[in-house]
């Protein structure tokens, strides 16, 4: 567990506490483009974490997600669900609620 100092914030990043993590600009020190920080670019020239193009869906040849022309469909389990979203298949995504995790009041209030 993280520890919280007296204004309630992660020790390391509180600015009132002057936490180990944040650099002479008061932000965080990993991500402070004052201090020299470059984040890696994609062959696009945008932070790779945060470009559309690199991060689309993968297509079929004609430009598609589902195609019936070539039969090309994304991973999908034998119920035609994401797998990771799929209550039959024990995806990752599904608590012990049979609910999607994120919207689980169950999970969210344990």
């Amino acid at each position: 567990m993280k520890k919280s100092c007296i204004h309630l914030y992660r020790e390391s990043r509180c600015k009132i506490c002057s936490g180990k993590e944040l650099c002479i600009h008061n932000r965080n020190k990993y991500a402070c483009k004052d201090c020299g920080y470059k984040p890696k670019l994609c062959p696009h020239n945008k932070q790779k974490s945060k470009c559309i193009e690199c991060n689309k869906p993968k297509l079929c040849p004609h430009n598609k997600i589902k195609c019936q022309k070539c039969n090309y469909k994304p991973k999908l389990c034998p119920h035609n669900k994401q797998k990771s979203k799929c209550v039959n298949c024990g995806g990752s995504q599904i608590c012990i609620h049979a609910k999607q995790k994120s919207n689980c009041k169950k999970c969210k209030t344990n």
